[in-house]
């Protein structure tokens, strides 16, 4: 017999396990997804997920994200997907004219 989950809300300001930008993890959605609210600063260095996708939804300011040789600027309002294994990825509050990284 298969164990279901159950649906769950997370109210405003609240997260899980004592995390305020913790909405959803590996836990709770059984590995399917692990989902974070978070401000980006400078933004993590180039790297590679080898088993999951990586997505942003930008909710103020604009992003800008590098996905190989590709440059994506996303502003306000804008959901930005990066698939697994393609090539190094790395993102940053957008401070530079686009193709810059």
């Amino acid at each position: 017999m298969t164990d279901f989950l159950a649906g769950y809300v997370v109210p405003p300001g609240a997260g899980l396990a004592g995390d305020p930008g913790m909405k959803a993890s590996k836990r709770s959605t059984g590995g399917a997804l692990s989902v974070f609210e978070t401000t980006i600063g400078a933004g993590p260095p180039l790297h590679v997920h080898d088993h999951e996708d990586e997505c942003f939804y930008v909710l103020d300011g604009e992003l800008s994200v590098r996905c190989g040789s590709d440059t994506l600027n996303a502003p306000a309002g804008s959901f930005v997907f990066l698939p697994r294994a393609a090539a190094p990825t790395g993102s940053g509050p957008r401070t530079s004219p686009p193709g810059c990284s």
